[in-house]
């Protein structure tokens, strides 16, 4: 490949590395990344002698100028100023990229690439960053080296008579730089990896960053905002983003797992024949016990543990399972100290943290099995008002209801009679596709004409109805059904997963869970088998690692893997170093359980940690070392024998009174010698070529292309 190819192409994507970086914080809206990109793609085609034009660089650096002022004005009238800079910096970026005449300039793209990927570290911490920033670790070395090869060419035909037609020439070579090069730079990486991941665990972050920008970007979910506009729910059906991920434990977690994973989210009591919204209230904070917040009023032993990662939404909500008694919230590190975590309840048990950052939310649901626990018991009467209130009109709706329900005698009948009529009857069908109704009273239409809708029309239909024949009722959001990922072994629960179903209030038995959706839902899921499904799921599995591996380590983080550590070495020691009786963690004199967290195991523990780091240091110490000894080996190995083959050339050539001038490059010193007519001509342009390989092209030549080039040598003395 020509190396100015290599050189363009390695640099582009450096330099597209770095931008890419920019958008990951989500900062940049869509048109400025697309004007981005767009205009990445054109400096491309941007060659001399344009870019050598002293017009055109004035014409880029006036433009940056203006951009500046522009940017400056924009921030005045109240832009805002993270993604103002991160536009600027992306637009200097695009001028470099126009203006690429000399090494410099590659190498002010080098740097300023390399400023785009640490200022993302502030911006995301995203799985992808993490791709980003590996690419830039086997990308950014080529580039330092074509850039310095490149440099060197210059400077050694700054002389030359003609040093743009010289410089042209040898960056059309396809000899200048090899493959084989190319992949030990690359390996390169090995050690820098090796020696990055031993501090990342010495030193594990204590808290957020000192500049807290970019850290709170939700994913918008329908039904779990302010309110929910009928009409407006059940249109992300298809839509495959995972938001919570799963992992049942207990003895009854494959009977939860195939019942149906149901997780509620918000609950709506207010409905003005268009919208459910939630009454003000005030949240009122969780008492918490270590890490442990009561949900149930009442003291209630849990049969199943329910983990769940919640990926950041732009509503804090706390998704939980039916029954569910408590929930536990690992402590955060803030400035090294372990802090609890703000979680608060609201009425219709709204449960939210109030703390929200960028990483979501990593907590564990304890769940009763008891099928006659209820979590509220009772309903005051103004609470009752509240759940059958109804706004005015509806009378179609009321009379169905009342026709539907004659002749029952309790609250439990009368819904069961409601239930099938939406769900079991047939009259109804699922669908997402719905043509608007404007100034029509959409449940009317749903109900009488249409018959035909998504989850939002069947539970606001149940719930009407239910309130129209006296039964308190509430339209609840959250998510069911999900589906399996065997590369993480967790439950993904998608925003595809969303959903809506009624609570009603039963007197004795609390508020019921009933679904009226018809199981046609189920066929409109998103797919779950293909090659890009599991390439998804593949990814997802890698990403929520990330985030708990790597995104949340910290000091209680390590505090664990050296406790772990500390156990695999009380273990690998022999029993009778254990204690008496064989007993691990022996006893103290007064009886309790020997310190195995004591000062003793603690610093053995952490012995472990530091040996291990300083082994692995070490290792990449020598793995660069010798890495660095083959890249010489590999460019000066045949450089020096094809350095002493061209003095011995001059040598020979001096004697024939041919001498080369001091402006004079070799390869124009061998093409004179060639136009003047000495009849060695041929040899000492072979001579010249492969001392040129050997010396800026970075090629190891081999010995017998030396020993054949001295013979010619000698026959030419």
């Amino acid at each position: 490949m020509r190396f100015h190819a290599l050189h363009k192409g390695v640099t582009y994507l450096v330099s597209g590395l770095g931008l890419f970086a920019l958008g990951l914080g989500g900062e940049l809206d869509p048109v400025a990344r697309i004007a981005l990109w767009i205009g990445w793609v054109a400096t491309w085609f941007v060659e001399p002698p344009l870019v050598s034009s002293h017009r055109w660089s004035r014409l880029m650096t006036w433009a940056v100028l203006a951009f500046l002022l522009v940017q400056v004005v924009r921030g005045l009238l109240g832009a805002p100023p993270l993604a103002l800079g991160l536009e600027f910096a992306a637009v200097l970026q695009l001028s470099r990229l126009a203006h690429r005449r000399t090494a410099i300039d590659h190498q002010q793209i080098a740097l300023l690439a390399f400023l785009h990927v640490v200022a993302a570290s502030i911006l995301s911490v995203a799985l992808t960053y993490a791709l980003v920033l590996l690419g830039m670790l086997i990308a950014l070395p080529w580039m330092l080296v074509l850039t310095q090869l490149r440099r060197e060419v210059e400077r050694d035909l700054a002389g030359s008579v003609r040093p743009d037609a010289d410089l042209r020439r040898l960056l059309e070579s396809r000899r200048l730089i090899g493959g084989g090069l190319l992949v030990w730079i690359a390996s390169l990486a090995v050690p820098l990896f090796a020696i990055t991941s031993v501090l990342f665990l010495l030193f594990p972050r204590v808290g957020v960053g000192l500049v807290p920008i970019g850290q709170v970007h939700g994913r918008r979910v329908a039904g779990f905002g302010s309110h929910v506009e009928l009409g407006g729910f059940g249109t992300i059906r298809d839509d495959p983003t995972v938001v919570l991920r799963v992992r049942v434990e207990g003895t009854d977690a494959r009977r939860m797992v195939e019942a149906g994973l149901r997780l509620r989210g918000t609950s709506f009591d207010r409905y003005d024949g268009r919208r459910w919204t939630r009454s003000p209230d005030r949240a009122e904070a969780i008492g918490r016990r270590g890490t442990y917040y009561a949900i149930a009023d009442r003291p209630v032993r849990p049969d199943l543990a329910v983990h769940i990662e919640l990926e950041p939404l732009d509503e804090p909500v706390v998704f939980l399972p039916e029954r569910t008694v408590g929930i536990e919230v690992p402590l955060r590190m803030r400035a090294g100290v372990p802090v609890g975590r703000r979680i608060a309840r609201a009425r219709g048990l709204d449960v939210r943290y109030l703390d929200a950052d960028d990483r979501g939310l990593s907590y564990v649901a304890w769940v009763s099995t008891d099928p006659a626990f209820v979590t509220e018991t009772e309903l005051e009467a103004h609470e009752r008002a509240r759940y059958l209130a109804l706004p005015d009109g509806l009378a179609r709706t009321r009379a169905l209801a009342t026709s539907l329900t004659r002749g029952a005698r309790t609250d439990a009948e009368r819904v069961d009679r409601l239930l099938r009529h939406l769900r079991d009857s047939g009259r109804y069908r699922y669908t997402l596709e719905l043509a608007g109704s404007p100034g029509r009273d959409p449940l009317d239409v749903f109900l009488f004409e249409r018959r035909a809708g998504h989850c939002e029309y069947f539970s606001t239909a149940l719930a009407v109805m239910a309130r129209a024949v006296g039964v308190p009722s509430r339209n609840v959001t959250g998510f069911v059904g999900g589906w399996w990922n065997p590369y993480g072994g967790y439950h993904a629960i998608r925003q595809g997963d969303a959903h809506s179903w009624v609570e009603v209030y039963l007197d004795g038995r609390g508020w019921v869970t009933v679904d009226p959706t018809p199981p046609g839902r189920d066929a409109l899921r998103p797919s779950e088998s293909g090659w890009a499904v599991a390439l998804a799921a593949m990814l997802d599995a890698l990403e929520s690692r990330w985030d708990r591996y790597v995104v949340g380590f910290d000091l209680g983080t390590q505090r664990t893997l050296l406790d772990r550590l500390r156990e695999l070495f009380a273990r690998a020691r022999p029993a009778s170093h254990r204690g008496s009786g064989g007993d691990e963690t022996g006893r103290r004199e007064d009886g309790s359980a020997g310190a195995s967290s004591g000062p003793s195991s603690s610093a053995a523990g952490i012995a472990i940690a530091l040996l291990a780091a300083g082994v692995a240091i070490v290792a990449a110490v020598a793995f660069g070392r010798r890495l660095a000894s083959r890249l010489r080996a590999w460019s000066a190995g045949s450089q020096a024998a094809a350095v002493a083959l061209f003095r011995d050339l001059e040598r020979a050539l001096r004697r024939h009174g041919l001498r080369r001038r001091p402006d004079e490059t070799p390869r124009r010193f061998a093409e004179r010698i060639a136009r003047e007519g000495f009849r060695g001509a041929p040899t000492v342009l072979e001579v010249t070529d492969t001392y040129l390989e050997a010396r800026y092209g970075g090629r190891s030549l081999s010995p017998e292309r030396i020993r054949a080039a001295r013979a010619r040598l000698r026959a030419m003395r």
